[in-house]
């Protein structure tokens, strides 16, 4: 198993680096923010290795250059072959290390391992998954891990995050009431897996391109709590939407030398969108296929939210319960498999003229069809296309919960939608 540095991951407690005939095993290697030195525990033998008298370790700065052509000179005796040799291997894992370090202290904050789930978790997730009641199982989890009122919109923000997992999701902007707002976001960005999620307040243009990894958004959550006039990077997130890639020509600096060089950076998507904003004209400048979803006030819904924090600053939420509801919905998402989705009936499906831009109603429609069917993936047959990968279809039970979430929002009541 060698990665991208050339080191190998085969001993957990060590670096492995083979240059020629000379195995090297860097021990010890602890990621500092002292960039004027690089010290490590080196071992050296022959590969493959045969004898111990053909093995020499040593404990040095990598950076000190006496040091290091007296270790190769040592390690060059000891293992009977040339100081060029041993020199020219000591110096590439250097280059490797110190490239290794460096994106670690620039990206490595930024990495998120996937959650390891329990049997315990994995049992509950799976017992719900494979229920006949998906639905009702969510939107439940969804008011103990903290959605206090609006929970057809919590559902609707469910599932519009769930197609993360398609090459072309779909993705939401709430307005209106901040404090309702916020409350929906909070609650559903709470169950997502963590390694699923990339929650900025604020950003720049530069955080969405300079990852070392092309794949770090690559179907993923960006949360945008809050995204006004103000907002850094629309033009660049929009451009992210709409063609799910980023290029750019950039410049670079070496944390040792401070000299500028030229790197090409490409980042590779797709993304799913969900932010706040109570700017209405944002809708004209952002991406064409986000839901525009309008939270306000009513008696109701105010009278929910009074009820919930009397009861949260008395003691009387289980937090407990909302903690062990949070895990589940974000283990059940963790099991999922992100399979195609065929929507057999989709020819037959018919938006009425009244609607405005029919096609992209439509394909918004057709994407939660699928995320439906994407959650319910336990209780639909399997199968397999003529190329052997596997995917699943969609139901008229999908459609039927899909339809019932998104009249509200894209669909007058009066328009008749049916898989016949």
């Amino acid at each position: 198993l060698c990665n991208s540095y050339g080191f190998y991951l085969t001993n957990v407690n060590a670096i492995g680096f083979l240059s020629g005939k000379l195995h090297f095993e860097v021990q010890g290697f602890v990621v500092t923010s002292h960039l004027n030195s690089l010290p490590a525990t080196i071992k050296v033998c022959m590969h493959p290795h045969v004898l111990d008298e053909y093995t020499y370790y040593e404990s040095l700065n990598l950076y000190d250059n006496n040091r290091l052509l007296g270790f190769a000179r040592t390690a060059a005796f000891q293992l009977k072959v040339s100081q060029e040799e041993l020199k020219a291997g000591i110096y590439s894992l250097r280059e490797s290390l110190k490239r290794y370090r460096q994106d670690e202290l620039h990206f490595g904050s930024l990495r998120t391992k996937p959650q390891v789930l329990s049997k315990t978790q994995k049992a509950a997730a799976l017992e719900i998954l494979k229920s006949d009641n998906v639905m009702d199982s969510v939107e439940g989890l969804l008011q103990q891990a903290g959605l206090v009122t609006e929970h057809q919109h919590g559902l609707r923000l469910f599932l519009i995050l769930l197609s993360r997992n398609f090459d072309s999701p779909l993705h939401a902007l709430l307005q209106g009431s901040l404090q309702l707002c916020h409350m929906l976001m909070d609650t559903v960005t709470s169950t997502l897996p963590p390694d699923q999620l990339r929650d900025m307040t604020s950003m720049s243009v530069g955080p969405l391109y300079y990852n070392r990894n092309k794949e770090y958004w690559m179907h993923k959550v960006l949360f945008a709590n809050k995204i006004d006039k103000h907002f850094k990077g629309v033009n660049t997130i929009r451009e992210f939407l709409e063609n799910k890639v980023l290029r750019r020509h950039t410049t670079q600096s070496d944390p040792l030398t401070r000299q500028l060089f030229a790197v090409d950076r490409v980042v590779e998507g797709p993304i799913c969108l969900l932010g706040y904003s109570k700017d209405d004209s944002i809708n004209s400048r952002f991406f064409d296929e986000c839901f525009f979803i309008r939270v306000e006030e009513n008696e109701q819904n105010q009278q929910q939210m009074m009820e919930y924090q009397k009861k949260e600053y008395a003691g009387l939420i289980d937090m407990n319960i909302q903690k062990e509801a949070r895990q589940t919905l974000s283990a059940m998402q963790q099991l999922l498999q992100p399979l195609k989705v065929i929507v057999p009936f989709a020819e037959r499906m018919q938006l009425s003229d009244s609607i405005l831009n029919p096609l992209l109603s439509f394909r918004q429609l057709i994407t939660l069809v699928c995320s439906v069917a994407l959650l319910h993936q336990f209780t639909v047959k399997q199968k397999k296309d003529k190329l052997g990968q596997p995917y699943i279809e969609a139901t008229a039970e999908h459609l039927e919960i899909a339809l019932a979430l998104f009249k509200d929002i894209s669909i007058s009541k009066s328009d008749n939608l049916s898989p016949g």
